[in-house]
């Protein structure tokens, strides 16, 4: 599964929580066979909006089954398990392992913030009808 012609496509998104903005960005990749698959990053350490270049240098013209999957970029990660999955005709499940459920539960996720803020966040996801939110905490935004 070449990717001699693997187009790398990045957007990226903003939103305001509270006083502070975070990115989401989506990569999108398609190989020679006509796959395509999507990957993010939500992170606030992720320079992978910087980084067009270094992304076409590594991939383009390389083997994706011959790449070590588990040490790729986690912006990558999903994106290169979907493809192996779609060019075998498998669900990311069996390159993985067995699968565990059959169905998986939309989870509402917040980046770090101060406690109004993630107040705020919660009762926005309950009204777009999220059940389950998941938090990410850390001692310097709860102030």
């Amino acid at each position: 599964m070449s990717s001699k012609r693997s187009r790398f496509r990045l957007q990226t998104q903003y939103r305001s929580i509270g006083d502070r903005e975070y990115s989401t960005t989506l990569i999108w990749v398609s190989i020679d066979e006509g796959l395509v698959c999507l990957g993010e990053s939500n992170s606030l350490v992720s320079n992978i909006i910087d980084r067009p270049d270094e992304l076409h240098d590594k991939y383009v013209g390389k083997d994706i089954l011959e790449l070590d999957l588990d040490r790729e970029p986690f912006e990558l990660q999903c994106a290169f398990y979907d493809l192996v999955g779609q060019a075998r005709g498998v669900p990311i499940h069996r390159l993985l392992g067995s699968q565990a459920r059959d169905k998986v539960e939309l989870v509402f996720w917040s980046a770090p913030m101060p406690v109004d803020a993630l107040v705020s966040e919660a009762k926005r996801a309950y009204a777009e009808g999220f059940r389950t939110f998941k938090l990410k905490a850390r001692i310097d935004t709860v102030n």
